[in-house]
């Protein structure tokens, strides 16, 4: 997630192989090991009817490593992660391994939480889940200004909204003028049965032809808006939008890689935000590939808190060379 931890002469410890999980349908509650993917995950409770409660966009990731940064997704109305997070063992630097929870080892508990493995390994935990469940895509195009009023008139009509995010034109003429607006609402209906992910190259040639283009982000723009709507279909189940993987989106370069940023602004703020941003990027010409917002509710859990107050995540996605020169480009226009 970042690289956040990756330090010279640092330890990686890989947990992957601990991947174990079974569910309490009682209380809907997923014990995991901290090494399962959510591509192990997801299945496995698509089986029981369930779904995971929080998580990010992509099934990538694994349990432990998306508790250690406390992520987010796009699950409507939700805080991070840690909101569904019952409790989990920790592994303490003597060896030692004790439980957490917001009774027991409190402290611990919210510090080890989007603590980045600073304060312990996260073994195992017990996750909230929730229903699987059929879900209708709406999607429009809004000037970027009447964005919140569509949305609040969209939810208004389907206060069953279950997934949203934005999506920013970034082309360089427009960058920031619009947005596209997906919300996923329950409906009642048939589940659809969960498949495995088809085929992304086209999906995947029209992102990475987006790099370092102008057409190529024009294009993409009305891909996304006017024909994608009308091939990918209207109707999913819950498992399905999140079993998705990252890699047909990741750059295969050797030349230039990816770079993510991500920025949590109070709602109040959004618009003076993008307007600033804008002018930085512009100014600084750094290659734009993506911009995608997500509502992200006031984390009460833990210590290294990046959602202290309803908060809207402005997820961008960069190209840069993979020299000197490109870093301190990046790191000059950051």
């Amino acid at each position: 997630m970042g690289g956040q931890t990756i330090y010279p002469g640092g330890i990686a410890i890989n947990m992957l192989p601990f991947k174990g999980m079974n569910l309490d349908e009682d209380k809907n509650l997923l014990h995991v090991q901290a090494g399962a993917k959510w591509a192990d995950v997801i299945p496995y409770l698509d089986q029981h009817g369930r779904s995971v409660a929080v998580m990010q966009s992509d099934n990538s990731f694994t349990v432990g490593g998306s508790l250690s940064v406390n992520c987010h997704g796009w699950q409507y109305d939700r805080p991070p992660i840690t909101s569904t997070v019952e409790s989990f063992h920790l592994m303490k630097a003597d060896g030692s391994v004790i439980a957490c929870s917001r009774t027991q080892n409190r402290e611990l508990f919210s510090l080890a939480l989007g603590g980045y493995g600073l304060f312990g390994v996260i073994l195992d935990a017990d996750l909230q889940v929730v229903p699987n469940e059929r879900l209708r895509l709406e999607q429009y195009v809004v000037p970027l200004g009447g964005a919140m009023v569509s949305f609040a008139r969209s939810l208004h009509k389907h206060p069953s909204a279950e997934l949203v995010y934005g999506r920013l034109n970034i082309t360089p003429q427009k960058m920031f003028d619009e947005v596209l607006v997906n919300v996923f609402y329950e409906e009642s209906g048939p589940i659809p049965h969960l498949t495995a992910a088809g085929s992304h190259w086209l999906p995947r040639l029209v992102f990475r032809g987006s790099a370092g283009s102008t057409y190529g982000k024009e294009m993409r723009w009305s891909a996304e808006t006017k024909i994608q709507p009308e091939l990918a279909g209207k109707v999913f189940s819950r498992n399905q939008l999140m079993n998705d993987d990252a890699e047909w989106y990741l750059d295969h370069s050797q030349d230039t890689t990816d770079i993510l940023h991500e920025y949590f602004v109070p709602r109040d703020h959004a618009g003076e935000f993008l307007a600033a941003a804008r002018t930085i990027i512009r100014k600084h010409n750094e290659d734009l590939l993506n911009v995608t917002v997500r509502d992200v509710r006031t984390d009460h859990d833990t210590f290294l808190n990046y959602a202290t107050q309803d908060m809207l995540a402005f997820v961008m996605f960069f190209s840069q060379p993979r020299t000197p020169d490109g870093d301190a480009e990046m790191q000059t226009m950051t």
